[in-house]
C-alpha cells in the first residue's frame, strides 16, 4: 500500500468554473455595467432629496420673488420621475434620466463631473432599463461569485 489513506486529496486545479447569469459579458463589463447602476441609484437619491428640498426654497423665498419660488415647485414635481425611473428602472426613464443629468453640467467643477458622470451612466447603461433589464441584485451576485471562483 504505496497510498496514504490520510492525505487530503488532490485537486485538478484545470477546472475552472462557468460565468452563471450573464455568461455573454466580461467581468470587465460586468463591473462596469455595476458602477454605472450605482451612479445612476445615486442620482436618484440626489434627486428625491431635492425633490424635497426644492419647494421648501421655494416658499421660503415666496415673498422676494414668487417666479422662483414657482420655478423651484415646477422642477420638484419635474424630477418626480426621474426618481422613480433611478428606482425602477422602465424603458423611459434614461431620457428624464439624461436630461436631469445635463443640467448639473454647467456648475464647473462639481457639477460638470456629477452631471457627466450621469449621464454617461445613462447613456451606456442601457441594458439597466426596459423590459429585460439587469437587475443591480444580479449583477452583485455575479460578481461575487466570479471573485470567490477566480473566473474572468
Amino acid at each position: 500500500m504505496t497510498e496514504n489513506p490520510y492525505a487530503t486529496p488532490a485537486a485538478d486545479l484545470a477546472v475552472t468554473l462557468p460565468r452563471q447569469l450573464f455568461p455573454e459579458l466580461s467581468t470587465k463589463e460586468v463591473k462596469q455595467l455595476k458602477d454605472w447602476s450605482t451612479n445612476i441609484q445615486v442620482m436618484g437619491v440626489f434627486w428625491a432629496l431635492a425633490i424635497l428640498g426644492l419647494p421648501l426654497i421655494g416658499f421660503a423665498s415666496w415673498e422676494q420673488d414668487k417666479a422662483f419660488g414657482i420655478f423651484a415647485c415646477v422642477m420638484a414635481a419635474a424630477m418626480v420621475p426621474a426618481v422613480y425611473g433611478c428606482w425602477a428602472r422602465p424603458a423611459w426613464a434614461r431620457v428624464p434620466g439624461m436630461v436631469f443629468s445635463a443640467l448639473y453640467l454647467p456648475g464647473f467643477p462639481l457639477g460638470t463631473l456629477i452631471g457627466g458622470l450621469a449621464l454617461r451612466s445613462f447613456y451606456k447603461g442601457k441594458a439597466l432599463f426596459g423590459e429585460g433589464r439587469i437587475r443591480p441584485a444580479d449583477l452583485a451576485k455575479e460578481l461575487k461569485h466570479r471573485k470567490a471562483n477566480k473566473i474572468d
